[in-house]
């Protein structure tokens, strides 16, 4: 059967469907892995390396789920060798939809300090406007200033608290009220950025411990008023953050700007909308 990647940022990613009985259907992650995505880049004609990824990274599929518990050794010509179960047989809802990129480059961070030392509120990734605003899943990479602060973890799965935004190599603005519940103790926290979906690891992920946390001196657990800090991140010489296309600070206005009529404002994080 014929398949396609669907919602990526290019024609090299996406999410996996299948066109079976006349429909096309997604495919269950459920035992999901990078043989399976070896085996769809081949179909496809990408000769380059490939990797799986899950929970319905691209954004969830509709119609129906025609393929559950695929099972490749990588070696296969196509991916109905590698289905042993029945079609439209799973246990799985679109939040699962399997997806794939194909031709992957492992991106590592940027070392070049000279060519992004001095950018701040520069959006590399910000096409396809459709899907970034209005409670939709935005661009990969489409707010590089956006962090996490998250529970400090040995297994580095510490529960999401708070968004934040990264403003230097060094520091990041956040709520006060963040630390209400855990204190202050910095031990407690880290921040993880370069993140797009939570509970998948990608490769421009990196999480950094607190060194400082500052909150504005007027701020009182009780009140919504002066709700701000700064995190000060673990670091040398102002160098705690690697800078990449997907990790680069916003922009902060100069001492009595006054913001432009025709700007828009946008909210981004995780939550739900």
């Amino acid at each position: 059967p014929p398949i396609r990647l669907m919602d990526g940022e290019n024609k090299k990613e996406g999410r996996v469907e299948i066109y079976i009985n006349g429909q096309w259907g997604t495919i269950c992650d459920d035992g999901w892995s990078d043989k399976d995505a070896a085996v769809v880049c081949r179909q496809l004609g990408y000769k380059g390396s490939s990797r799986a990824r899950t929970m319905a990274y691209f954004g969830e599929g509709k119609g129906p789920i025609h393929v559950d518990n695929v099972k490749c050794t990588g070696n296969e010509r196509s991916l109905i060798d590698c289905i042993k179960q029945d079609i439209g047989k799973h246990n799985c809802r679109h939040s699962e939809d399997a997806g794939v990129i194909c031709d992957y480059l492992s991106k590592k961070a940027s070392s070049n300090k000279d060519s992004l030392a001095s950018v701040c509120g520069l959006r590399i990734l910000h096409r396809r406007q459709k899907r970034i605003i209005g409670g939709k899943n935005s661009l990969r990479g489409g707010w590089p200033w956006q962090v996490a602060l998250r529970m400090k973890s040995s297994h580095g799965d510490g529960r999401l608290l708070c968004g934040a935004t990264l403003i230097s190599s060094c520091w990041v603005l956040t709520a006060a009220h963040c630390f209400k519940r855990y204190c202050k103790n910095t031990r407690n926290y880290v921040v993880r950025v370069g993140d797009y979906h939570t509970l998948v690891p990608e490769e421009y992920e990196e999480e950094i411990g607190v060194q400082e946390i500052v909150q504005h001196t007027e701020y009182r657990p009780d009140s919504n008023d002066y709700d701000i800090a700064l995190v000060r991140l673990q670091g040398a010489q102002e160098q705690c953050t690697r800078f990449s296309t997907h990790v680069l600070p916003a922009c902060l206005p100069f001492r009595r700007e006054r913001p432009q009529k025709t700007t828009n404002c946008y909210i981004s994080g995780w939550g739900d909308t």
